[in-house]
């Protein structure tokens, strides 16, 4: 079964701490612009992706919606893995699956994969009474077919109704990662850890994903899995180490007449090794 190493979620988490708040007296442009367009991803393809269309048999990160709603979305870099999602009666994503049949998982957008033995991981979304997620609980299925705690994530808001603060605890560890310093947009500019971030002035997509649907920690093995995914205003360009030198994250991005993304050239972060990658997205209409 496919597990998700704390490695992995605390690379994806350190990018995610910088968020509009929806009661700020701040500047809200950035916010504003993101929930009046509404741009919902529709494809995502990757140079490699298309140097490896005919061995693979598709090249697009697909995401599909139906009566308004994200209900899947399958992702070529994590080797065709799909995620399904449910809704709970608050609108948002209640329960998040991810599997199909190991080994078919490469045209299998149709397959219903919310029923036991066709999944291997299923987290469970909690909000509070501001419909402001709090907690993903995320299940592991083992080789009996039974569901194992695997991790669980918590979100803490500051007075300003920001994320500042993401505690994980895993199976095998745990940790934290903390904001300590925010700009006038709302994003993260230095965590605890001494690590530092630039951002372009461009609306993030992800954040409209994250604020309509609820979709946070989703792995894509896109730059998405390395940006200020989910609930950041803006889109990383670059981050610092502690020490100053500037680390493996280098993005350039290009836009559309409002200031979307169309594409990005970046340098991935892959273990110890740096990759660089393009990739072009395409939106519903």
């Amino acid at each position: 079964m496919k597990r998700i190493s704390s490695n992995s979620f605390y690379f994806f988490c350190i990018y995610i701490f910088s968020l509009v708040s929806c009661s700020s007296d701040g500047d809200n442009s950035n916010e504003e612009n993101n929930s009046s367009q509404q741009y919902n991803f529709k494809y995502i393809t990757s140079s490699y992706s298309e140097d490896h269309e005919d061995f693979y048999g598709f090249y697009r990160d697909t995401l599909v919606y139906q009566n308004n709603q994200l209900t899947k979305a399958l992702f070529f870099g994590c080797s065709g893995t799909l995620h399904q999602f449910e809704y709970g009666e608050n609108g948002k994503i209640s329960t998040h699956y991810i599997g199909g049949t190991v080994g078919s998982g490469y045209d299998n957008l149709e397959n219903d994969i919310s029923q036991p033995g066709t999944f291997w991981n299923k987290y469970v979304h909690t909000y509070n009474g501001n419909n402001e997620l709090i907690k993903i609980i995320g299940y592991d299925v083992n080789f009996e077919g039974e569901l194992e705690l695997e991790f669980t994530i918590s979100l803490a808001y500051d007075s300003n109704n920001r994320p500042y603060k993401i505690n994980y605890a895993h199976n095998f560890d745990s940790f934290y990662i903390e904001a300590a310093q925010f700009d006038s947009n709302g994003n993260m500019i230095e965590d605890t850890e001494g690590h530092t971030y630039d951002y372009d002035n461009n609306p993030n997509p992800m954040f409209a994903l994250f604020k309509k649907y609820g979709l946070f920690f989703l792995e894509s093995c896109n730059i998405f899995d390395q940006n200020t995914s989910y609930i950041s205003v803006n889109n990383l360009v670059r981050y610092y180490e502690p020490n100053g030198d500037v680390s493996c994250y280098d993005a350039s991005y290009s836009y559309d007449q409002n200031g979307y993304p169309t594409s990005v050239y970046y340098q991935r972060c892959i273990g110890a090794n740096a990759e660089w990658d393009t990739e072009h997205f395409n939106y519903l209409d």
